[in-house]
């Protein structure tokens, strides 16, 4: 949602040549977003890790890093790209949507005496 304050993890993975993830690489990946976000940290799951996790880059941890993505206020499209040297970068597109829409449809909670039997509308979920 385009509000300013959701933030989306995009995760990044080292890969072989079958397209296998490489569980001993420590590549550092440097993560870029173009348009409606930005990159408000990073992380690998590595606990003794001590780079700043508001950097832009992170080295990989058994072969995975991730990034932050915050949004602006606006909406439309956001792209996250992922860089190292010596490796394929890749680009993940998404689209921060407007919060002024009205929700299409109230969800009613699931309680005794609202039971639901059968098969479930997916659309009942959201």
């Amino acid at each position: 949602m385009a509000d300013g304050q959701d933030v989306t993890v995009v995760y990044a993975s080292i890969l072989d040549a079958q397209g296998r993830v490489v569980p001993t690489a420590s590549n550092l990946v440097s993560f870029a977003a173009q348009g409606a976000g930005y990159v408000v940290g990073t992380g690998n799951g590595d606990a003794t890790c001590h780079q700043s996790d508001h950097s832009a880059q992170r080295y990989a941890f058994n072969g995975w890093c991730l990034a932050l993505t915050g949004v602006t206020n606006y909406s439309g499209a956001l792209s996250v790209t992922a860089t190292s040297p010596g490796l394929t970068s890749a680009t993940l597109h998404l689209l921060a949507l407007s919060t002024n829409a009205a929700p299409r449809r109230t969800r009613q909670p699931l309680r005794p005496g609202n039971q639901r039997s059968g098969s479930v509308d997916l659309a009942d979920l959201f």
